[in-house]
């Protein structure tokens, strides 16, 4: 309920002021791809809160999403500025898993509000979309797997 609280509070300011917003989707798993323990995926989680922390600007939200995922509303943020962000705290949490003695990857997909108004189930199943293709990067994606949302209807867009 909270990422629709700050969705219903934030969607109509943004489409009336033609801010950009970038959605980002980050979930972990460990590197081997062992099952995780509660406790382990609690130090994950923090560290992945943590990192992306240190990357984030004040103005933008980082929401619980589950156990292992989060969720990112990056405000006045245009899609084409995702993978500078998303590769930084990747990189950070992917060093400071190896540090605790947990490593793990880190999976991203990204979104963006279109300018026309959207609604939001619509949104964040493209964003769902782009984490589905973000899994199935096992090597070299340094950004974010992208969903257009102008695309969304009719079919995913580019990554």
């Amino acid at each position: 309920w909270t990422l629709h609280a700050a969705a219903s509070l934030l969607w109509p300011y943004v489409h009336r002021q033609q801010i950009p917003v970038t959605l980002m989707y980050a979930e972990f798993e460990s590197a081997d791809g062992r099952a995780l323990s509660p406790e382990q995926v609690r130090l994950l989680a923090r560290e992945l809160s943590l990192r992306a922390q240190e990357r984030l600007r004040g103005s933008d939200i980082m929401i619980r999403y589950n156990a292992r995922e989060l969720l990112f509303l990056l405000l006045d943020c245009e899609s084409t500025h995702i993978d500078p962000i998303a590769g930084d705290i990747r990189s950070r949490f992917e060093a400071a898993s190896r540090d605790i003695g947990l490593p793990a990857v880190l999976r991203l997909g990204a979104t963006w509000l279109p300018r026309e108004p959207m609604a939001l189930d619509q949104l964040l199943n493209g964003l769902h979309e782009a984490l589905q293709r973000a899994r199935h990067y096992r090597q070299g994606n340094t950004g974010a797997v992208r969903a257009d949302p102008e695309q969304h209807s009719r079919g995913l867009g580019r990554g």
